[in-house]
């Protein structure tokens, strides 16, 4: 049975786009150097760098969920194209948008931490062919976000050739994947920004890992165990206990023995199967205001630097500097980043992603992998 004939997880959207508001902050802190409403975004600006790893858990758990059955698990490169569809028109359009951002930024105020000196034809090259994380490029370029665009499609592709391949050569190959990724973090940490044996960039095995871990956690979630918990308030006890660990952790983060990938393998995927078994807390989580703003998250996730961008460059070229501190500008940008969000999801991600699976309809029957 196909997602599609499944009920939709709504608490899981609710969680996207909570994260995205996150990753916002974190990057809107790191460019301005305040903590503006520092009471309540506190584990946002000092960890939301994080939350990436709660999206690679969450893409692994749905992409398992859409795609491992017998259904779907087989059209290999049927499976690629809808990840395509569903990805690269936003990133397209986001990637053209930052284009003249950045340069004219560079040409008024010379390159700049947030300003990449890689930007150039190269690196736009790697960003056309989302390869802009994948070990060919120099560093990060033009729409800074868009590496973990880059590094998913590619953990996309591995995964779906594996499950084309039957279950136990599947099984066998992303258990390799995790424990690979999982070694190489668990020595040199999962938030690092370095080259691992001089070649593979770190975030691929950051997104390796977390992803498996994603997938792991929907197979998980298909036990007798878990079945049992459905609709409980023991796991919203569950679920509170381990947001609460989060946020802890998200403040404190530099104090203790606990790292990063201790809790992107632990508490994540507790969150996860604690909100879809939960009663009380899965009935916030379903709101519609929630739910919305999870289904405008993808676009919150990319459209939110070139805005910080244009924001820099209306402050430059105006000779003034916006309030960046206070409370009703952080607000106001957050509020205008979902607004556009909202447009941008309607206009490019919906119409684009339809536009794009048409055109790549016809390769369905042409798979060149099928499962034995």
């Amino acid at each position: 049975m196909t997602t599609s004939a499944r009920e939709r997880l709504f608490e899981l959207d609710s969680l996207r786009g909570i994260a995205a508001i996150g990753v916002v902050l974190w990057h809107y802190t790191a460019m301005w150097q305040v903590r503006p409403m520092n009471w309540l975004f506190a584990p946002f600006y000092n960890t939301g760098l994080l939350l990436v790893d709660f999206f690679f858990v969450l893409s692994g758990f749905v992409i398992a969920r859409a795609y491992w059955n017998n259904e779907r698990g087989t059209t290999f490169l049927k499976n690629i194209f809808q990840r395509i569809a569903r990805i690269y028109p936003l990133h397209l359009i986001t990637l053209l948008s930052v284009i003249p951002l950045q340069l004219t930024l560079i040409h008024l105020l010379g390159p700049l931490d947030y300003l990449f000196l890689n930007n150039d034809v190269y690196h736009f090259a790697l960003n056309l062919f989302l390869l802009n994380r994948s070990s060919l490029e120099i560093g990060f370029s033009w729409n800074s976000p868009a590496w973990s665009i880059s590094t998913e499609m590619i953990i996309n592709f591995v995964f779906f050739a594996l499950i084309a391949m039957g279950k136990k050569v599947s099984v066998i190959g992303m258990v390799a994947c995790f424990l690979i990724a999982a070694f190489v973090i668990t020595k040199n940490g999962l938030l690092v920004n370095e080259r691992l044996f001089g070649v593979i960039n770190a975030d691929i095995m950051r997104t390796t890992a977390g992803f498996f871990i994603g997938v792991a956690t929907y197979k998980l979630s298909n036990t007798k165990i878990l079945k049992s918990i459905t609709n409980s308030f023991f796991a919203d006890f569950v679920f509170m206990i381990a947001v609460t660990l989060l946020v802890l952790f998200m403040v404190y983060a530099r104090v203790g023995l606990v790292r990063p990938e201790h809790v992107a393998f632990t508490l994540f995927p507790i969150i996860v199967l604690s909100a879809i078994s939960s009663r009380a807390i899965k009935s916030i989580l379903n709101a519609k205001v929630l739910v919305t703003l999870g289904e405008w998250s993808y676009s919150i996730y990319l459209v939110h630097f070139p805005i910080l961008l244009a924001t820099l460059l209306i402050s430059t070229v105006a000779s003034y500097k916006f309030p960046y501190e206070s409370t009703w500008f952080v607000i106001a940008f957050l509020g205008v980043v979902v607004l556009i969000s909202s447009v941008t999801y309607r206009v490019i991600e919906i119409p684009g992603k339809r536009l794009l699976s048409k055109k790549l309809s016809f390769v369905g029957s042409c798979d060149p992998i099928r499962s034995q």
